[in-house]
């Protein structure tokens, strides 16, 4: 068995894998399996780590630490995955992709060249804010 660790709001992002015939498949949320004194055995995977608060995202660890040490498969270890920018900005600086990524506090700018640009949140999943940027 395989579970998914998900936030309530956005535990359909993985109800395609369900009923697939092959493995059995769970979504479970992260309020729940925080409280829980047991749980299955199985494979977990923690999702949605960029939208846990601080809190939740240090319980969350300590669970994966608690699974692990149980002999549990875990995956994304949520004391050590790279959410949203420092994935992004870590891809880029190996080459991986060709586009950056920028804090409005960064001292590291985009420079001519990687323009346009657009902006958007960090932890919110809304989509662009603004249309392309031509210049700075």
């Amino acid at each position: 068995m395989i579970v998914f660790l998900t936030t309530p709001a956005h535990d359909y992002t993985h109800r395609s894998l369900e009923n697939n015939g092959r493995v059995e498949i769970r979504r479970m949320h992260y309020g729940r399996v925080l409280t829980q004194r047991r749980l299955p055995r199985a494979t977990y995977v923690f999702t949605d780590l960029d939208r846990l608060n601080f809190w939740e995202l240090e319980l969350a660890g300590l669970l994966y630490q608690r699974l692990a040490a149980a002999g549990l498969r875990v995956l994304n270890d949520p004391a050590r995955v790279r959410l949203r920018f420092s994935l992004l900005r870590a891809l880029h600086d190996t080459g991986f992709n060709r586009f950056d990524a920028w804090r409005i506090e960064d001292t590291r700018r985009p420079t001519m060249a990687d323009y346009p640009v657009f902006l958007r949140t960090e932890s919110a999943h809304r989509g662009n804010l603004t249309d392309l940027i031509e210049s700075p």
